[in-house]
């Protein structure tokens, strides 16, 4: 990596304890003599959920209910107390792990039967929410009197994407997408903005004459849209290139120029919320993996849905648009779920993962564990996570690709075998102290029964029937 040295210490788990970037400076690569730009350590529970977490900046604390749920962030002393700065988070939830309660934003927190939020927040920070027929919000009061000091209004299509945004009457974004769901265009005050995707993520972005404004580079093998390895901003016909440094789920923290430098900063509430730096020279509008930062709208976009990091929840409802247990697409490949799966088998896992009623809410409420870069469902694609004999293999169902390095394929509930790029956890489940029944299963086939020859009256039949409707044709 040009300009600077990243390393990342693992614990005995495989999760990093320890992620330090350095100026090359006058030294080698070997051992860099620069100026430390950027470290983070990091302290886990028996859980695999982040309690501590030290970065340039001071020390995070953070504390979980008995589902593992985050119910509190303390940042650093130097982070709070300005307008710039961050709250201190604390949290309450109710049997469905919807959000009732938030220190930094007092008031009520209404949900009605389907778990859909119809308010939160007091005086000029009250939201009152509308729903379309499909779950969907709709509308956006904002304001405790009888007359909104704002509205917002969200429109989608036919496929339930958001497509236009009005505040007060004044469309603020106009948004367009492919076949394949993913955003390609959206128009501003600000003007038009192109996007371009390949299998990693958003690669390119383009003006509305073409030209290229900004590139990005993924980290190969990754999950779509997660770990950002590089920038590059296109002004004036010059790139300036920029690396990023993220936290162990691939969010980005800073970001360094060829010469060590660093050209943006951000520090974020535990749902993603964030601060840029005063300092920070160019535009970064990534953010949670697979997510990217509307300015316009203060929302992040993830792929299938529009995430709203205040709340801790999505705009849009789960895209299979369904109510309990039926959500197929919360598809949890790590542990086996198919989109296929029918509505018995989610009812019967559920017990296994709640989440399966979970239409709008983030990771669980885990937001330090689990990452959603499609806005689908979350999955520990971080370094979260216990581990071990006493936890259930994710991977019991999947088995290395020997014909092509650096992949697996896991087997669905219909038996068809997946592709997908080997995790970064594979070796501490799939080792040999895994137990015997933490193995690939293999359908079973029922056996093949030949066929009973069929009588010489019977191959008559056949002839005459064909030879009959030969003439009456």
């Amino acid at each position: 990596m040009p300009g600077v040295v990243r390393s990342i210490l693992l614990d005995p788990l495989r999760r990093p304890s320890d992620i330090h970037v350095r100026a090359i400076g006058g030294g080698t690569a070997a051992a860099p003599a620069g100026p430390e730009l950027y470290a983070e350590e990091y302290e886990y529970d028996a859980n695999g959920n982040v309690v501590e977490k030290t970065t340039p900046d001071g020390s995070f604390s953070y504390a979980y209910d008995t589902l593992n749920r985050l119910t509190g962030s303390t940042p650093p002393v130097a982070l709070q107390g300005t307008p710039s700065g961050l709250p201190v988070e604390g949290y309450g939830y109710d049997a469905a792990g919807n959000r009732v309660g938030s220190v930094h934003q007092p008031g009520p927190w209404n949900y009605d039967g389907e778990g859909r939020l119809l308010g939160y927040g007091a005086n000029a920070e009250r939201r009152v929410f509308t729903y379309d027929a499909n779950g969907n919000v709709q509308k956006v009061a904002v304001g405790a009197g009888t007359v909104p000091d704002k509205e917002i209004v969200y429109k989608y299509n036919a496929s339930e994407q958001l497509v236009q945004v009005t505040e007060d009457s004044t469309v603020v974004a106009r948004y367009e997408h492919d076949p394949f769901g993913r955003r390609v265009r959206k128009q501003t005050q600000q003007g038009v903005v192109w996007f371009q995707y390949s299998a990693e993520g958003l690669v390119a972005e383009y003006r509305e004459n073409g030209g290229l404004a900004r590139a990005y580079g993924w980290k190969p093998g990754g999950a779509w849209g997660a770990d950002p390895l590089w920038m590059a901003d296109v002004s004036g016909g010059v790139w300036h290139l920029g690396l990023y440094h993220n936290d162990h789920l691939g969010t980005p923290q800073r970001v360094t120029n060829p010469a060590g430098e660093i050209v943006w900063s951000g520090v974020s509430e535990a749902f993603g919320a964030t601060r840029v730096g005063a300092s920070s020279t160019v535009v970064n509008p990534l953010r949670l993996p697979g997510q990217y930062f509307d300015e316009e709208t203060g929302l992040h976009y993830n792929f299938r849905r529009n995430y709203a990091p205040t709340e801790g929840r999505y705009r849009e409802a789960d895209p299979i648009g369904v109510r309990s247990y039926a959500s197929s697409y919360l598809a949890r490949t790590a542990i086996g779920y198919s989109s296929r799966m029918s509505a018995l088998d989610l009812v019967e896992t559920a017990e296994e993962d709640s989440s399966l009623n979970a239409l709008y809410r983030y990771v669980d409420n885990r937001p330090l564990f689990s990452t959603d870069p499609t806005g689908l469902a979350g999955s520990n694609n971080g370094s979260g996570g216990s581990s071990g004999r006493n936890t259930s293999n994710p991977y019991k169902h999947c088995r290395e690709l020997k014909e092509r390095p650096g992949w697996v394929e896991c087997q669905d509930k219909n038996g068809k075998w997946i592709p997908k790029p080997k995790p970064w956890d594979w070796d501490q489940y799939k080792s040999e102290q895994c137990p015997p029944e933490e193995t690939p299963f293999e359908p079973t086939t029922p056996p093949i029964t030949p066929p009973t020859p069929k009588p010489w009256w019977y191959l008559i039949g056949v002839v005459v029937v064909v030879f009959f409707g030969w003439a009456l044709a």
